[in-house]
């Protein structure tokens, strides 16, 4: 694959996919304005307001969320761990990796949308929102750390500063 072509490849799949995240992302604050208008009570959501949380659910959802945030972490781990054959397979590896990722996050949001909506735990909401967010923060896709890896030991498709040379 000439030099320019597996370049465009690597940009445009790291395009696309941070479009992916950022539209994930985006949904968050939709589930923080429709929080938000629920605690000022212009909206009615849910029916009958629920009064006092059980605690094994918010245990439970928390408990949830640091899972989450493991498995997210081991996912990574294994699917990045070793160098990829080609450049293609190297990209749709780090797109797998940046979306999955980004939908475990999102899934931490919404057990805090689940507490708001069931038990009107409105903090627990604002905490794991801002968690989520902080993790997403530090896992969004950079193109240059794509390029490092692609590069990295014993993938000599990458030349030196993360030009493709194949």
């Amino acid at each position: 694959m000439p030099q320019s072509v597996a370049a465009t490849t690597v940009h445009q799949a790291h395009r696309q996919t941070a479009l992916i995240v950022s539209c994930l992302i985006a949904s968050w604050f939709i589930f923080l304005l429709l929080v938000e208008g629920k605690r000022r009570g212009f909206l009615s959501v849910g029916g009958a307001e629920a009064t006092a949380a059980n605690p094994i659910l918010v245990y439970a959802l928390y408990a949830a969320a640091v899972m989450n945030v493991v498995l997210g972490r081991v996912l990574r781990t294994l699917l990045l761990r070793r160098p990829p054959q080609t450049i293609d397979e190297g990209v749709t590896r780090l797109r797998n990796v940046s979306i999955v990722t980004a939908a475990l996050h999102e899934s931490i949001v919404l057990f805090g949308l689940l507490l708001v909506l069931l038990a009107q735990r409105y903090p627990d909401f604002y905490v794991l929102f801002a968690i989520a967010l902080l993790l997403q923060a530090m896992t969004f896709p950079r193109l240059a750390e794509w390029e490092r890896w692609l590069q990295g030991p014993g993938n000599e498709r990458m030349g030196q500063g993360g030009v493709i040379t194949e």
